[in-house]
Formats: C-alpha cells, sequence, structure tokens
C-alpha cells in the first residue's frame, strides 16, 4: 500500500527499465521529460507512476513532487514480493498553472530517476496547408516559453520522435515546431489564462484537401499526414483531450477539384469526430484572394457556409491580415491570425467576456431597395465599415453584379448593419459577389485591398454568387431546386414574446434543418434537422430563456440553404 498525502489516479504511457545498485525497477507508467497532462474539468490532471520491482531484497519505492524546486507532496509504498518481483503504484495531483513539477523515486534511499519540467493545461492541434505551417521567413518568432509545449514531430521521422519538447516557431516540419501563428496563439493564452498548453502541429504544405483525409484501413498510417497527427495524439496521451482543431487550407482546392471539397471535408470533419472523441470545436480560416487558381471565389463561399451544416465549425476572415506577399505572411501578419483566433478560443474555453466584433462580419441577406432597381442593399451580421480607397482602388469595383464589375457607382453604410450600393443604372442582376477570385480588375497583380471591415478590423467574409432579391420583404433562395414552387415558408408572429411559428411547406420528401443564430452569427438552437414528407410543417421556437433581439432563423433542404430570415424577440 502507497502511504501519500494525496492520491489521485490516471492510466500512464511508458514502460521502461532502470537499475538502482542491486535493484532493478520496471515502469508502467511514468511521465516523461517536459509532458504536458491534459487539463481536466477541475483543473487538474490525475498522474500516476507504477511498475514493479524485479529483485529481491528492497522494502519500498517512493516518489518525491516537487513544485518549482520546492518539495510538495511525496509518496511511499511497500513492497510486498510474490516470488521475485513486486507491484507498486503511486498517485498525485498535478495543477493547471503555471508551475513546473519534477519527480524523484527512490527505491529504499537509493534514487533510481528524476523526470522533470512536467505540466498541466489545454491540447489544441493545428492542419493544412503552408498558412498554418506558417513558416518565419524572416526569423522573428526564435522565442520559446516553458509553458507552450508540443511532442515529436510533423515530418516522415515521427515514429522515432517520441519527445515532448518546448513548441518552436521559426522551423518547421522538425520536433516540436509549431509555426508562427500556432506559437503565439500559444503565447496569448498563456499570458492571458495563466495555463499552459500544448499545439501539435501537422500541416503539409502545397497539399489539397484529399492529402488530409484518413487511411480507413489504418488510421494511424504515418505515412499520411492524417495519420501522422494521430499518431502523435496518440503517442502524447492526448488524442481524447484536444478542445479544438484549427484549420488552414483550400489554396490548392482552387480548380476544378473545388467541387469535391465540401464532401471531402465531410468526410474529415466525421474522421476527426470518431478520433478526437471530446473534440468541442472547429476552426475554419477562410481563404484570401492569393495564390492557387481559377475558381478561389467558388471555394472560399463552401468555406464561408461551412457553419450552416455543423453546429461546432466557426469561420475566420483571412481578409484584411497584413504583410501577405500574394501567398503568404510575415511574422506581423502571422501575429494578426493568431490574435483574431484567439477572440473565438477565448470565448469558448476560458469564458472571455470580450465578445464584441471577435466574429468576422458574413452576408445575411442582399435585395434591391427601389422599384427601379438602382440600389442594393447588403445586410450582415453585425456592423460593418465602408472602406476608403486603397492604393487608388475603390470598393465599389469589386462588388460583381452576374459576375459583371463597373455597375456600382457608390456605396456607403446605413444603420451600421447595412451596406448600400448605388448603381449607375437599372440593373436585372441576379447576383452579387464580394472580392475577386484572384487580382485586381484588368491586372496580374493580387488584390490586397480595400476590405469591408468590422470596428474591430477584422476582414468580412467573402462571398460569391450570393442571392439579390426583388425586395426587403423577398425570401432569399439559393438554388432552382428550391423555388417557391417547390419550396414555401412563414414566420408568425413576428415581432414574437416568447413563442414563434415557423412553418413551411415541400412538394416533394425532403430532409430539412431549421436553425437559429443570434444576430453576430453563433448558434444558438437546432429547432429540426430530419426528413419530412410533402405537405406544410410547423415548428416552434420559444426563445424565452434568451434575451430580446435581432435573430435569424436558417433553413437547409437536402443540405443546400434556401433561406434566412430575421426575427424580433421583443419581451
Amino acid at each position: 500500500m502507497a502511504h501519500c498525502k494525496q492520491m489521485a489516479f490516471i492510466a500512464g504511457f511508458f514502460s521502461c527499465v532502470l537499475a538502482a545498485q542491486a535493484a532493478t525497477i520496471v515502469f508502467d507508467r511514468i511521465p516523461t521529460h517536459l509532458q504536458l497532462f491534459p487539463r481536466d474539468s477541475a483543473d487538474s490532471s490525475q498522474v500516476v507512476i507504477s511498475g514493479r520491482v524485479t529483485s529481491l531484497g528492497s522494502n519500498s519505492v517512493s516518489a518525491e513532487l516537487y513544485k518549482n524546486d520546492s518539495l510538495w507532496k511525496s509518496c511511499i509504498t511497500s513492497l510486498a514480493y510474490t516470488g521475485s518481483s513486486a507491484d507498486f503504484s503511486m498517485n498525485f495531483q498535478l495543477y493547471s498553472e503555471l508551475a513546473e513539477y519534477k519527480f524523484r523515486i527512490h527505491i529504499d534511499d537509493s534514487l533510481v530517476t528524476e523526470r522533470d519540467s512536467i505540466t498541466c493545461g489545454d491540447i489544441y492541434l493545428l492542419n493544412g496547408q503552408s498558412n498554418t505551417r506558417a513558416t518565419d521567413f524572416q526569423g522573428l518568432a526564435t522565442f520559446q516559453s516553458e509553458w507552450i509545449r508540443s511532442y515529436s514531430t510533423s515530418g516522415s521521422d515521427v515514429s522515432v520522435d517520441s519527445l515532448w519538447g518546448l513548441a518552436q516557431g521559426h522551423i518547421d516540419h522538425t520536433h516540436a515546431a509549431v509555426g508562427v501563428w500556432g506559437l503565439l496563439l500559444g503565447k496569448r493564452l498563456v499570458e492571458t489564462y495563466g495555463i499552459p498548453v500544448c499545439i501539435l502541429n501537422g500541416a503539409v504544405g502545397g497539399t489539397t484537401i484529399a492529402a488530409h483525409l484518413r487511411n480507413e484501413s489504418n488510421r494511424l498510417d504515418v505515412s499520411t499526414i492524417y495519420g501522422r497527427l494521430l499518431y502523435r495524439a496518440s503517442k502524447a496521451g492526448i488524442e481524447q483531450n484536444v478542445k479544438a482543431i484549427i484549420w488552414h487550407q483550400g489554396e490548392n482546392n482552387t480548380d476544378a477539384t473545388y467541387a469535391a471539397y465540401a464532401a471531402s471535408f465531410h468526410t474529415l470533419y466525421d474522421a476527426w469526430k470518431e478520433d478526437y472523441l471530446n473534440l468541442k470545436k472547429m476552426y475554419v480560416f477562410q481563404i484570401r484572394p492569393g495564390c492557387g487558381f481559377d475558381f478561389q471565389n467558388n471555394l472560399r463561399e463552401i468555406q464561408r457556409t461551412l457553419p450552416e451544416s455543423y453546429d461546432d465549425i466557426e469561420i475566420m476572415s483571412t481578409n484584411g491580415i497584413v504583410n501577405h506577399d500574394g501567398c503568404h505572411y510575415g511574422c506581423s501578419g502571422y501575429d494578426q491570425m493568431a490574435e483574431w483566433i484567439f477572440g473565438l478560443v477565448a470565448h469558448d474555453f476560458y469564458n472571455s467576456t470580450d465578445t464584441i466584433g471577435i466574429r468576422p462580419p458574413n452576408i445575411q441577406r442582399a435585395y434591391y431597395t427601389t422599384g427601379t432597381y438602382d440600389r442594393i442593399a447588403l445586410e450582415f451580421d453585425q456592423p460593418i465599415v465602408w472602406p476608403s480607397n486603397y492604393l487608388g482602388n475603390a470598393m465599389k469595383n469589386y462588388m460583381y453584379i452576374d459576375g459583371a464589375y463597373g455597375a456600382v457607382d457608390s456605396g456607403y453604410v446605413q444603420d451600421s448593419t447595412t451596406v448600400i450600393l448605388n448603381l449607375s443604372a437599372s440593373s436585372n442582376g441576379q447576383r452579387i459577389t464580394y472580392l475577386p477570385n484572384w487580382y485586381y480588375n484588368g491586372t496580374a497583380t493580387v488584390f490586397e485591398g480595400p476590405w469591408i471591415r468590422n470596428p474591430r478590423g477584422i476582414g468580412a467574409l467573402s462571398f460569391f454568387d450570393f442571392p439579390i432579391a426583388d425586395s426587403a420583404t423577398t425570401d432569399i433562395h439559393y438554388d432552382e431546386d428550391t423555388a417557391p414552387a417547390h419550396f414555401r415558408t412563414a414566420c408568425y408572429p413576428n415581432p414574437f414574446n416568447p413563442v414563434t411559428t415557423i412553418a413551411f411547406s415541400v412538394s416533394q420528401t425532403s430532409t430539412m434543418r431549421i436553425s437559429v443564430y443570434d444576430f453576430s452569427g453563433r448558434h444558438i438552437e437546432t429547432l429540426f434537422n430530419g426528413p419530412v414528407l410533402l405537405g406544410e410543417h410547423h415548428v416552434q421556437w420559444n426563445a424565452g430563456a434568451f434575451a430580446s433581439g435581432l435573430y435569424v432563423y436558417r433553413i437547409q433542404r437536402n443540405g443546400k440553404l434556401v433561406e434566412t430570415r430575421r426575427i424580433c424577440y421583443l419581451k
């Protein structure tokens, strides 16, 4: 029996054999140098040291636990031999704080081994292409922190690198490399919340999403990008404690392969949810005009609409991030990328109350405001700022109606959340796009602004072929299959207190999903998700548990968004 001041339990990780004078000890579970243990809901981690002494003559095994080099706890277990061996097990609880722990293990009075610089904190995974790898081309991200850890390498030698280390931002595809913005995100979390972090970065530059899919016959296949990252998480003992995956990829799918991107992402999403069972969030960066091919707009639109299919995904913009060379970023750009994603992580996992403008503005509706069809309103989900000209380029020229520029005479913001576009003539345009595919109009120069932003400076998500309704009261439809002959809807009462009814009718069996969002774009509740027969159907929403204000409901039919409508809850 072990005699300790505090007792706890966890499954451990390593087995090794050590000799202390005449005694031999075999460890089944023991921490390793620089290891980070995952933080649980009690802000701690339970650690066990166990094994057996395989030679006669010893009386006890003991462990001393030091916290920041001061003796903090001790534990001793008497040995009871069965034949020539005696088992032992000792348990400790580490706390998630800016503290390093050290274990000293003894047989009787002889020191067997020391394991130091051990801590407890949170786990994040990064993956994607070169802007996740985030190479430090300027040699500026050379700092390291004892509170930002990583494990092994994303390189081909992953199976022979079984060491923990301090995260590195200035090199890539080597031991403990996490990329520039990965390191900066870790730094921001540590400095703000005083909790150590582990970051694993598995990104590989120049890859399509297909290259990131799991080998279904061997999920730990280290010849695959997916398998290497999962292998690292598994060997580190953290795969069931990952809080979030951050994904920045897509440039290499801006050719004809964009058409399969949504299906491939769904496959990847399902694999993540299966292999990282406690995964809570996925953050996806929407790519920007830059390196890639001819279907960048198409790919960006797929990324923009991902949260309409997945409640646990949030999109972050890259539009307007500084120090962009047409493909990658300098350190100041990656610093801004880390800062923008930090706001979402801080809100979702650390109860941050700094929530205003932490998400990118996202288009909600577009419609003509006059009977002469010479003015268009673009409604966003939050306040936005119409930009000044940038290097002689006006924002009005990068609003494309039915794919063409030049129809917009001027633009401005009305009522903080709505862009008004004055057209040079009446238009019968049906769809509008924000931002060019790649270049400034009529040039071969990569577009670098101007950008629509929120007051916090985060760039609005780009949108492509977004439908323009005839008026503010016309419903938004995204696909010919969901034209009024096939799909009708109504919401009543609106405004309401506290219950409203969403009625819809379909002319054929369909799979429907109805979700409610607050006006910042945060998912509130899924009201319905499943198959319906032809005919009329009704779904009620009781908003009694929520604050008064504007909300948005979105309806998907057979996986495609068919309507977005604002509703007003007035207590």
